[in-house]
Protein backbone atom coordinates (compact mmCIF):
# COMPACT_ATOMS: atom_id res chain seq x y z
CA UNK A 1 0.00 0.00 0.00
CA UNK A 2 1.04 3.61 -1.01
CA UNK A 3 1.77 6.19 1.53
CA UNK A 4 -1.01 8.56 0.11
CA UNK A 5 -3.65 5.43 0.57
CA UNK A 6 -2.18 4.48 4.09
CA UNK A 7 -2.70 7.84 5.44
CA UNK A 8 -5.32 9.22 3.29
CA UNK A 9 -3.59 12.01 2.08
CA UNK A 10 -3.08 13.67 -1.95
CA UNK A 11 -0.82 16.31 -1.13
CA UNK A 12 2.51 16.96 0.79
CA UNK A 13 4.18 19.67 1.99
CA UNK A 14 6.87 18.71 -0.42
CA UNK A 15 8.71 15.60 -1.90
CA UNK A 16 11.24 16.26 1.09
CA UNK A 17 7.99 16.07 3.30
CA UNK A 18 6.39 13.47 1.71
CA UNK A 19 9.87 11.23 1.97
CA UNK A 20 10.07 11.65 5.82
CA UNK A 21 6.65 10.19 6.22
CA UNK A 22 7.41 7.17 4.03
CA UNK A 23 10.70 6.62 6.22
CA UNK A 24 8.44 6.53 9.02
CA UNK A 25 5.60 4.56 7.34
CA UNK A 26 8.32 2.32 5.86
CA UNK A 27 10.14 1.76 9.46
CA UNK A 28 6.68 0.79 11.27
CA UNK A 29 5.68 -1.67 8.57
CA UNK A 30 8.88 -3.65 9.04
CA UNK A 31 9.85 -2.95 12.38
CA UNK A 32 5.85 -4.67 13.42
CA UNK A 33 6.93 -7.35 10.83
CA UNK A 34 10.52 -7.94 12.52
CA UNK A 35 8.82 -7.95 16.03
CA UNK A 36 6.22 -10.01 15.30
CA UNK A 37 8.44 -12.10 14.17
CA UNK A 38 10.97 -12.44 16.87
CA UNK A 39 8.26 -12.30 19.91
CA UNK A 40 7.42 -16.26 18.84
CA UNK A 41 11.08 -16.35 20.44
CA UNK A 42 10.92 -14.57 23.61
CA UNK A 43 12.73 -11.38 21.96
CA UNK A 44 12.66 -8.02 21.15
CA UNK A 45 14.57 -6.29 18.54
CA UNK A 46 16.87 -4.85 20.91
CA UNK A 47 17.51 -8.37 22.63
CA UNK A 48 18.09 -9.29 18.59
CA UNK A 49 20.86 -6.66 17.94
CA UNK A 50 22.63 -7.58 21.07
CA UNK A 51 23.24 -11.56 20.68
CA UNK A 52 23.67 -10.72 16.66
CA UNK A 53 26.65 -8.39 17.36
CA UNK A 54 27.88 -10.62 20.22
CA UNK A 55 27.61 -13.64 17.42
CA UNK A 56 29.87 -11.58 15.10
CA UNK A 57 32.34 -11.64 17.64
CA UNK A 58 32.19 -14.88 18.42
CA UNK A 59 33.77 -16.48 20.43
CA UNK A 60 35.84 -13.83 22.00
CA UNK A 61 33.75 -11.66 24.79
CA UNK A 62 32.88 -8.22 24.47
CA UNK A 63 33.19 -5.32 26.77
CA UNK A 64 29.44 -3.64 27.01
CA UNK A 65 30.77 -0.36 25.95
CA UNK A 66 32.11 -2.34 23.15
CA UNK A 67 28.45 -3.95 22.54
CA UNK A 68 26.91 -0.01 23.21
CA UNK A 69 28.93 1.24 20.56
CA UNK A 70 27.60 -1.22 17.79
CA UNK A 71 23.66 -1.29 18.76
CA UNK A 72 21.66 0.11 16.10
CA UNK A 73 19.44 1.86 19.10
CA UNK A 74 21.96 3.48 20.95
CA UNK A 75 19.47 4.46 23.53
CA UNK A 76 18.72 1.08 24.84
CA UNK A 77 19.36 0.89 28.26
CA UNK A 78 22.30 -1.97 28.01
CA UNK A 79 22.38 -3.09 31.28
CA UNK A 80 18.67 -4.05 31.43
CA UNK A 81 18.96 -5.47 28.06
CA UNK A 82 22.09 -7.87 28.85
CA UNK A 83 20.01 -8.93 32.26
CA UNK A 84 17.38 -10.20 30.41
CA UNK A 85 19.53 -12.30 27.96
CA UNK A 86 21.53 -14.07 31.06
CA UNK A 87 18.25 -14.47 32.96
CA UNK A 88 17.44 -16.23 30.05
CA UNK A 89 20.39 -18.34 29.33
CA UNK A 90 21.46 -16.57 26.04
CA UNK A 91 24.36 -14.21 27.29
CA UNK A 92 26.77 -14.86 30.10
CA UNK A 93 28.48 -12.20 31.73
CA UNK A 94 32.32 -12.25 32.41
CA UNK A 95 34.01 -9.61 34.96
CA UNK A 96 37.21 -8.49 33.87
CA UNK A 97 40.05 -9.44 36.32
CA UNK A 98 42.41 -6.15 35.88
CA UNK A 99 39.54 -3.85 35.87
CA UNK A 100 36.61 -4.20 38.28
CA UNK A 101 34.49 -1.60 36.59
CA UNK A 102 34.82 -3.29 33.14
CA UNK A 103 32.32 -6.27 32.08
CA UNK A 104 32.27 -8.41 29.41
CA UNK A 105 29.36 -10.45 28.28
CA UNK A 106 29.27 -13.44 26.00
CA UNK A 107 26.80 -15.24 23.95
CA UNK A 108 26.05 -18.97 24.94
CA UNK A 109 25.47 -21.95 22.93
CA UNK A 110 21.88 -21.92 23.47
CA UNK A 111 22.18 -18.03 22.01
CA UNK A 112 24.17 -19.05 18.97
CA UNK A 113 21.38 -21.99 18.43
CA UNK A 114 18.48 -19.65 18.66
CA UNK A 115 19.83 -17.28 16.32
CA UNK A 116 20.79 -20.11 14.05
CA UNK A 117 17.03 -20.66 13.98
CA UNK A 118 16.80 -17.21 13.10
CA UNK A 119 18.47 -17.19 10.60
CA UNK A 120 15.71 -17.68 8.34
CA UNK A 121 14.82 -14.20 9.04
CA UNK A 122 17.67 -13.41 6.58
CA UNK A 123 15.72 -15.14 3.56
CA UNK A 124 12.33 -13.23 4.28
CA UNK A 125 14.22 -9.83 4.62
CA UNK A 126 15.75 -10.81 1.14
CA UNK A 127 12.02 -11.33 0.10
CA UNK A 128 10.14 -8.23 1.75
CA UNK A 129 12.89 -6.10 -0.55
CA UNK A 130 12.70 -8.20 -2.90
CA UNK A 131 11.09 -5.56 -5.08
CA UNK A 132 14.21 -3.49 -5.24
CA UNK A 133 16.83 -4.26 -7.86
CA UNK A 134 20.29 -4.54 -6.24
CA UNK A 135 21.01 -1.38 -8.05
CA UNK A 136 17.75 0.44 -6.88
CA UNK A 137 18.86 -0.72 -3.11
CA UNK A 138 22.02 0.42 -3.47
CA UNK A 139 20.71 3.49 -4.32
CA UNK A 140 18.41 3.71 -1.23
CA UNK A 141 21.19 2.96 0.91
CA UNK A 142 23.07 5.82 -0.26
CA UNK A 143 20.40 8.36 0.29
CA UNK A 144 19.67 7.28 3.65
CA UNK A 145 23.56 7.17 4.07
CA UNK A 146 23.70 10.69 3.12
CA UNK A 147 20.56 11.31 5.58
CA UNK A 148 22.18 10.57 8.18
CA UNK A 149 25.98 11.52 7.84
CA UNK A 150 23.94 14.93 7.36
CA UNK A 151 23.04 14.18 11.27
CA UNK A 152 25.86 13.32 12.77
CA UNK A 153 27.07 15.20 15.65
Amino acid sequence: MRLQEAIKQKRFKSERHKAFLNIIWAHNLLTTWLEQRLKVEGLTMRQYNVLRILRGHYPEPMSMGDVKQRLLDRHSDLTRLISRLIDKGLVVRLDCPQDRRVVYVQITQSGLQLLSRLDVLENEIERHLGVLSEEEAAQLNALLDKICAAHEP
